[in-house]
């Protein structure tokens, strides 16, 4: 009753079938189509000036006869059958007259009423179920969604969590391999004590391209980490990286 077919096509036939049937009726009752003449009607003198056999005066019971009627003689169609069981009656409302005019002002009222007041509220009602519905389904899926980005999410974190244990762990053993070196380098020191006592006027001797070269300290050059030396025998001035310089 809410769809776009009846609210095109089944609801306009219907108010119309009631209307039509309405105004039947009340023609039916207020004009009488049927012709009554012959039917046994209250005289009713005309202008005409005629005066049916008789002798009858006005309201006297007689054969409906249109010369002598005041209006002729129309009779209201009785389906069901009028007072004497007849056809047709003298216009007017009958049982069935009354019966079908009821019958077709409820019917064009209730057609109305649920064409222009329920079915909205029926299509609107439908139209918020359907928007509950997707927006139900929208929620789901946002949902699911939500709780993979989650998963995912915390299954970076525990990725992370293991980078970060695998790095501090990585950075403890560089940790400890730079304090070995550190004592190793002590040690080093330590055993090799008599590199402290290094200085101008030592002797020592110095890898100068590839080859061993003996000679005397004269200067050291600590920012650029140099060390120049006068070479025993030559006495030439040869200049070298004290990480090459070596004792005796």
């Amino acid at each position: 009753m809410m769809s776009k077919s009846w609210n095109d096509a089944v609801w306009p036939i219907l108010h119309v079938g009631f209307g039509i049937l309405l105004a039947l009726v009340l023609v039916n009752a207020l004009f009488g189509p049927v012709d009554g003449s012959g039917g046994n009607v209250a005289y009713v003198p005309n202008d005409s000036g005629l005066i049916p056999e008789g002798g009858l005066v006005e309201g006297d019971i007689y054969k409906c006869d249109e010369k002598y009627q005041e209006g002729g003689c129309p009779n209201s169609l009785t389906i069901m059958g009028g007072s004497d069981s007849n056809l047709s009656m003298p216009k007017g409302f009958y049982a069935d007259g009354i019966l079908l005019l009821m019958l077709s002002t409820i019917g064009l009222i209730g057609s109305l009423f649920l064409h222009l007041v329920k079915a909205p509220e029926w299509r609107a009602r439908a139209k918020a179920m359907k928007e509950f519905e997707e927006d139900k389904a929208d929620a789901s899926n946002e949902s699911e969604e939500d709780d993979s980005v989650a998963e995912g999410e915390e299954s970076e974190d525990e990725n992370n969590a293991d980078e970060d244990v695998d790095a501090d762990v990585d950075s403890e053993t560089e940790e400890e391999a730079d304090e070995d070196v550190e004592e190793d380098g002590e040690e080093f020191e330590d055993d090799d004590g008599d590199e402290d006592a290094i200085d101008i006027g030592s002797h020592i001797g110095l890898v100068f391209d590839d080859e061993e070269i003996f000679g005397v300290i004269v200067e050291f050059d600590d920012e650029e980490e140099t060390v120049t030396i006068e070479e025993d025998g030559t006495g030439d001035l040869v200049t070298g990286y004290q990480e090459d310089m070596f004792i005796e």
